[in-house]
């Protein structure tokens, strides 16, 4: 069972480029697993998930921007 802790949404310009990235919080199985979905703003297709392990906070909207920003080029290329 995935519960969801919390959940947010950016939106970034970037070269003329508009992604929109959304969070969210979820425990699985014992554990806090940030996963962060970046979308092409005019078609809202998926880009790329990113998940990871986080430690329990009361700012997971700061973990979520920060590691957008410091992993901001993982997130133009698509998934195949």
């Amino acid at each position: 069972m995935n519960d969801i802790i919390a959940q947010g949404r950016f939106e970034e310009i970037d070269m003329s480029v508009k992604i929109i990235f959304e969070w969210e919080v979820r425990l699985e199985q014992q554990a806090i697993i940030m996963h962060i979905t970046s979308k092409w703003k005019e078609n809202n297709k998926k880009i790329r998930t990113k998940s990871f392990k986080v430690n329990k906070s009361k700012d997971y909207d700061r973990i979520a921007f920060s590691y957008i920003t410091k992993n901001l080029q993982n997130f133009y290329e698509e998934e195949s």
